[in-house]
């Protein structure tokens, strides 16, 4: 009997589950201004929607999918496993806590709660179970930094004043379809990092892929080979490398004018992480003399601002550049820092009366009000119903276990990165180490912020290729 309707119905249920998986990027775009239904937070309740929605219409897709083909079923790893188990924690402490209802739900303002929590994770399931190959993965994290250049147009517009669907205005820092400066600077670091990747991997040469050493007239005449070869596809990747540098640039200026210092030190972080991986056990000799560089440059760089930023001439850069006033104004004196200071102490103390399973997902505000006193409310009146610092957020609303849990979920993703980097050949490598950059960026700068529907698809769109990493065979 022939087996081409099968093979159809598998190529055709697929494309339909990578279709609703692709679209899911386009959340950060996603904004309730009229002509659509208009809601009490726009930048927020559209996304979560929309996200949902698709969400669940490729999981369903995805069920059928994974009955009748089990090359599409969900591959074994520790990540999701942990993902599993984090989610699993965070439905006890729901339950549990002090207000079920809001940690299930979450409220319109953040849309969060556990019910969010479970799309993402049916959202990394599907994706890891229908993306398997690396040229799968490139071509998703190639839309995803189209999502972040057409974000970047946006901003462009906002920065000059220019009304697109009635909303978007200039002046201070940019939100653009975020509703929040912070969330663009968030968004934003994650997809520099990943052009970057693209961009260091088109410019890995043949002679620095892992073989013997071959004489220099061998070399040369392997060079000559190539060449000729790749002369009718250079110009394809020149376009390519092009865009990723217009990414570059054009998302690390929306970076600079959101004016978010969470997300500069993330990326600083991140690259830094990078550097010194690079260094212990990069292949490729050029890229760890690039790396140490950097490293010697980023210390420098922070030597030089703390001797300066108090100098006259500096608070004259300062006032003319919104990001660098704002790195200079860190400090205990900061209104923003205090905020954030207090909220973690405060934070503490509610996570030790309810040490076990927290007070439940989206209850920090109920232990934050409950621990608040007349001295905190002196130093700062802003209120917080999140931490602005997630390990803070997990330790309060899913106490120690949550926490736990959450922290094995990174703490085997780098497990997994590393291990796999030494058997990657040099071009691969690094990618995935930028990758695993941009990871690390992310994490570092969620110290000083929350996740939203807006941003955290970027962590678990890059959870997901960690996850292919760990389950394809080395190469």
């Amino acid at each position: 009997m022939p087996d081409s309707s099968p093979s159809s119905m598998e190529n055709g249920l697929a494309t339909a589950v990578r279709t609703a998986v692709v679209l899911v990027l386009v959340a950060p775009l996603i904004v309730m201004v009229a002509p659509l239904p208009q809601t009490f937070f726009p930048f927020i309740v559209g996304k979560a929607l929309y996200i949902r929605s698709l969400v669940e219409i490729a999981f369903v897709l995805w069920l059928v999918l994974a009955f009748w083909y089990p090359s599409h079923r969900l591959p074994r790893s520790w990540i999701v496993l942990a993902l599993a188990a984090y989610v699993f924690v965070a439905l006890i402490s729901s339950l549990l806590g002090v207000s079920p209802q809001r940690s299930l739900w979450s409220t319109y303002e953040r849309m969060q709660g556990w019910i969010d929590l479970a799309h993402w994770f049916a959202f990394t399931v599907v994706v890891v179970s229908v993306f398997r190959s690396f040229r799968d993965w490139k071509t998703l994290l190639q839309f995803n930094l189209a999502i972040s250049f057409i974000m970047s147009l946006l901003g462009l517009a906002q920065m000059n004043d220019i009304s697109v669907l009635g909303y978007l205005s200039g002046g201070g820092r940019i939100n653009i379809t975020l509703g929040n400066a912070t969330f663009v600077g968030a968004y934003m670091l994650v997809n520099i990092l990943i052009a970057l990747a693209f961009l260091a991997h088109s410019m890995v040469q043949p002679d620095e892929r892992s073989r013997p050493q071959a004489s220099r007239r061998v070399e040369r005449s392997r060079r000559r080979t190539k060449a000729r070869s790749t002369e009718s596809t250079g110009l394809g990747i020149i376009w390519w490398q092009v865009f990723w540098v217009a990414i570059i640039a054009l998302d690390g200026l929306m970076l600079v004018r959101s004016g978010t210092r969470g997300a500069v030190i993330g990326l600083a972080m991140g690259l830094l992480a990078f550097a010194v991986a690079y260094i212990a056990c990069g292949k490729i000799p050029r890229v760890r003399i690039v790396s140490a560089t950097f490293v010697g440059a980023l210390v420098i760089i922070v030597i030089g601002f703390v001797a300066v930023r108090d100098t006259d001439w500096f608070q004259v850069v300062a006032d003319s550049n919104q990001l660098i006033g704002r790195l200079s104004n860190i400090g205990l004196d900061d209104p923003s820092t205090r905020g954030r200071i207090n909220s973690a102490r405060i934070g503490f103390d509610g996570f030790l009366d309810r040490p076990i399973f927290g007070w439940g997902p989206e209850n920090y505000t109920i232990a934050y009000d409950g621990q608040l006193t007349a001295e905190v409310a002196s130093i700062s009146t802003e209120s917080f119903d999140q931490a602005h610092n997630k390990i803070i957020e997990e330790m309060v609303t899913k106490g120690a276990l949550g926490v736990g849990a959450y922290m094995a979920v990174w703490l085997i993703m780098l497990w997994v990165v590393i291990r796999r980097i030494k058997e990657q050949q040099p071009a691969l490598q690094l990618f995935t180490m930028l990758i695993g950059a941009a990871a690390s960026a992310y994490f570092i700068q969620n110290l000083f912020l929350f996740d939203t529907p807006g941003t955290v698809g970027q962590f678990y769109l890059l959870a997901g290729f960690i996850v292919f990493i760990e389950t394809a065979p080395a190469t």
